[in-house]
């Protein structure tokens, strides 16, 4: 992703920015924080930042490679923690600027806020189990407000400009229905 004239390139645990300086020699810098992005498809861009998930919650970096060392997610670290980390890969995030959301969806989500029912699954083509994405964290950025919403099944998500210059976020579902968020569910 790019930021701030800088390429933000995220691996599982690290995060690196390149440059490329006015001889077109590209620099490749290494972020010193020992973290990365679990989750490719929850990198997002919030106005100067990105947002981003790691095992450990959802983290920010902007385009001088700051990252912020306190989780976003802090007010529901343990929630965070106790996602499958061997599943969490397979998160999808947007960001709604109309409303200032980050919207997440995880695998597992059912399970830990039901009582330890079993996390919802789907076979792939190899016949191997993939837990599916069965629930949204949604992080309000101005007031740090966490909403939990179980039984929203998203495999993918996208901000979706209208004809009025303002934008929704669209999902698709597993098995190919697609489903938009409106102002007042969020």
């Amino acid at each position: 992703e790019e930021l701030n004239d800088k390429w933000i390139c995220f691996k599982k645990n690290s995060i690196h920015l390149v440059s490329i300086d006015a001889g077109g020699t590209p620099d490749v810098t290494q972020v010193p924080v020992g973290i990365g992005c679990q989750a490719p498809r929850t990198v997002v861009r919030a106005g100067n930042v990105l947002l981003f998930l790691h095992n450990q919650g959802l983290y920010t970096v902007d385009g001088a490679g700051t990252v912020n060392l306190v989780p976003l997610s802090d007010p529901i670290r343990d929630l965070i923690r106790s996602l499958d980390a061997d599943q969490i890969g397979n998160s999808v995030a947007a960001y709604w600027p109309e409303t200032q959301t980050y919207m997440l969806a995880v695998p597992g989500l059912q399970a830990l806020t039901s009582g330890g029912a079993s996390p919802a699954a789907v076979s792939g083509l190899t016949g191997a189990t993939t837990a599916i994405n069965d629930g949204l964290l949604v992080l309000h950025l101005p007031t740090g407000y966490w909403s939990i919403w179980p039984g929203i099944y998203a495999a993918s998500m996208a901000v979706v400009p209208k004809s009025d210059f303002s934008t929704e976020v669209w999902y698709g579902a597993y098995f190919g229905r697609l489903h938009r968020f409106t102002d007042d569910k969020v």
